[in-house]
């Protein structure tokens, strides 16, 4: 049974492809390999008919902006000024959808979810880094 998509109803969701993020090595593959195949397929899903969505997420300066956990004591220390900042590469692909979360989770929270909607998406593609999570 082949899976058929309406590529004009079909968004990539592209998580934490950010410069603070991108900024210390990852596992299973190094940050340039996700960079560079996040954007092969994200020109591959606007070719097709597409949408792409890049979600960042930003605590602020000095993270205040950040979830509180168990305690007092701030979770973050100080972050870079750009710390939220896309990669070039990642603006240069113009997302039709620039989101930002303050949590985990980019649903929960975040534009997201009615952005998709109003553009009409009923299939979500996810890529990126922590997209467990993200």
């Amino acid at each position: 049974m082949a899976l058929e998509l309406d590529p004009r109803k079909t968004a990539l969701v592209m998580i934490d492809l950010q410069k603070g993020i991108l900024s210390t090595p990852r596992l299973p593959h190094d940050v340039e390999t996700v960079v560079e195949r996040n954007v092969a397929l994200a020109k591959a899903v606007q070719a097709a008919g597409g949408r792409v969505v890049a979600v960042r997420v930003d605590f602020g300066a000095g993270g205040e902006l950040a979830p509180r956990g168990a305690t007092d004591a701030p979770a973050l220390g100080d972050l870079p000024a750009d710390f939220a900042d896309l990669r070039p590469e990642i603006l240069a692909l113009g997302p039709d959808l620039v989101v930002t979360k303050r949590q985990w989770g980019a649903f929960f929270g975040t534009d997201l979810d009615p952005g998709l909607r109003r553009l009409g998406i009923e299939t979500v593609l996810v890529a990126g880094v922590a997209t467990n999570m993200g």
